[in-house]
């Protein structure tokens, strides 16, 4: 029995987790207690390289259809949010296969006690590596990187699970213990040939927070990841970080963390350890027109080539409120990885996007939205570059007032 097929009962016991606790919870409020958010939108879409191919290439055409819809309960001692999204693109290519996307999110917040408060954060979706699914901003959205975006030309679908329960406890009134576990498990359909290694990954941790001043806190933490491919290697990971959060005015606010790691790989009778830091610094600024975000990130991540990869980011996001019907937005991502002890050339990866926006109110939630985005993936072992230039223009609905370009940026 191989190591993967070790961890299968993860999968079948943490979606059967979600479904119950979904319906339990569903069960106890009345309808007239939630607040739902639906929304849908069509777009057209033109891609000169969708596949970010280096060599020739052809471009490709498609319509997309994305239901989405956002659901939300709140009380004194219940915080729940549920978020739905499904995108359908009928592509003109004939090497790209239409694309079926789903994702399902739920988030739970349960204070059980005065001191004490339950968290449950589970993410179910169904993509490709190609197109990832976030959901848009109506849906929950789905803030960690995607290292594997782009990572393989073929059209591959990608399952993934991520399941994460927490515990709360309020020590003092500045002081605060969090303890956490966070499961990732992902599989792949029409993945023969690709080269992709299924895995899952579980990750405990926890953290010590204090309050030092009304806008001051420190903080710190401890954590433990156990990375299991489906194939004969073992990573497992230590870190231990320690940070900062600021709020410099009432409407900005930041933080900063840094720490250490220590990964070990074991692959046969071989084993390899490898050291280095970790980082995380995020700033969110909210003006009379709009909002600025900024993140900067330095970890290890789970990946399908097999190998658990050191990833540097950056992300930035941009929206204004230019009159009352118009609104622009522009977004940044990039990232650059490699396998954590080098010894895996095809893991050095660098990728890019920027995708500007703007977004036109026609009526009331009815917006007429185009959008353009630029990719740039390369590999640093052969030097090689692709770059793709794709155009958005569409109708979008939507109840949740400040998600315009939602339909655009579910991919």
């Amino acid at each position: 029995m191989n190591q993967y097929s070790n961890f299968g009962f993860s999968r079948r016991w943490a979606v059967a987790t979600v479904a119950g606790l979904q319906l339990s919870w569903a069960a106890a409020v009345h309808a007239d207690e939630w607040i739902f958010a639906p929304a849908v939108s069509t777009f057209a879409e033109y891609d000169d390289n969708p596949q970010l191919i280096t060599t020739k290439h052809d471009s490709n055409s498609a319509l997309i259809l994305t239901p989405r819809v956002r659901a939300a309960r709140y009380t004194d001692v219940t915080k729940i949010d549920v978020g739905a999204v499904l995108s359908i693109a009928n592509n003109n290519n004939d090497v790209i296969d239409d694309e079926y996307s789903q994702r399902v999110a739920f988030r739970v917040n349960q204070k059980t006690s005065p001191l004490n408060t339950l968290v449950l954060d589970a993410d179910i979706k169904r993509d490709t590596l190609r197109r990832d699914i976030t959901g848009g901003g109506d849906v929950i959205g789905d803030t960690r990187a995607d290292i594997d975006s782009g990572l393989i030309v073929k059209d591959v679908m990608r399952n993934r699970l991520r399941f994460t329960p927490a515990w709360r406890r309020q020590l003092t009134q500045q002081s605060t213990l969090r303890l956490s576990y966070d499961l990732t498990d992902v599989t792949y359909s029409n993945d023969s040939g690709t080269g992709l290694v299924e895995y899952v990954q579980h990750d405990v941790s926890t953290g010590l927070g204090y309050q030092l001043t009304e806008k001051n806190s420190i903080f710190g933490a401890l954590g433990y990841s156990a990375y299991r491919p489906e194939s004969n290697d073992t990573t497992d990971t230590a870190t231990l970080t320690g940070g900062f959060g600021q709020s410099f005015t009432e409407t900005s606010e930041g933080s900063f963390s840094v720490g250490l790691r220590d990964t070990t790989t074991t692959t046969g009778l071989k084993t390899d350890s490898s050291a280095g830091f970790v980082l995380r610094g995020w700033f969110n600024q909210r003006i009379e027109t709009g909002s600025v975000a900024v993140n900067v990130e330095r970890s290890v991540s789970p990946s399908g080539v097999g190998r658990l990869l050191e990833a540097s980011q950056l992300d930035f996001q941009w929206r204004n409120n230019v009159t009352e019907r118009m609104s622009t937005q522009a977004k940044v991502s990039a990232y650059r990885t490699e396998e954590v002890d080098n010894s895996l050339p095809r893991s050095v990866r660098r990728y890019a996007s920027l995708e500007l926006g703007v977004s036109w109110a026609l009526a009331r939630n009815i917006y007429l939205d185009s959008l353009y985005r630029f990719r740039r993936q390369g590999t640093e072992v052969v030097n090689s570059t692709a770059n793709s230039n794709a155009i958005y223009f569409g109708i979008n609905y939507g109840t949740v007032e400040n998600e315009r370009f939602s339909g655009a940026l579910t991919y």
